[in-house]
């Protein structure tokens, strides 16, 4: 017996995948563990604890593509694993700060570049 929820279909949960429009304790527990490794944030987790919907689909979306999975949305086995053994969301970092370069020292030094090419004498002379 299927019964609809807040437009999300019952499902029956089990140990082998979780999937959108599931329910209940599995889901929640899922949920908890895509928060605590940080793929799901605390308020997308307290839109719909136990609700298997399309922030909890996201974050296993993010989850599968941070550990290299086939990125299905889908919780199989090898998602739940991946997130049990200790998968950790670390966004990419942004590159540090380098020295700012004025335009007039980039354009010099091409400047001294194209000269030096340009005005080299050759090592001998063309068709010989």
């Amino acid at each position: 017996m299927k019964k609809a929820v807040d437009g999300f279909e019952r499902k029956p949960v089990t140990a082998q995948q979780l999937q959108r429009g599931m329910m209940g304790a599995a889901v929640r527990q899922l949920q908890e563990r895509l928060v605590a490794a940080k793929f799901l944030s605390p308020n997308d987790y307290k839109s719909g604890p136990g609700v298997y919907g399309p922030r909890t689909e996201a974050a296993v979306k993010r989850l599968q593509a941070h550990v290299g999975l086939p990125v299905t949305g889908v919780a199989a086995p090898s998602t739940l694993a991946a997130l049990a053994g200790g998968a950790r969301y670390q966004p990419v970092r942004e590159p540090e700060a380098t020295m700012p370069v004025s335009l007039a020292s980039v354009h010099a030094k091409l400047s001294e570049t194209f000269t030096d090419e340009v005005t080299q004498p050759m090592g001998r002379p063309l068709g010989t």
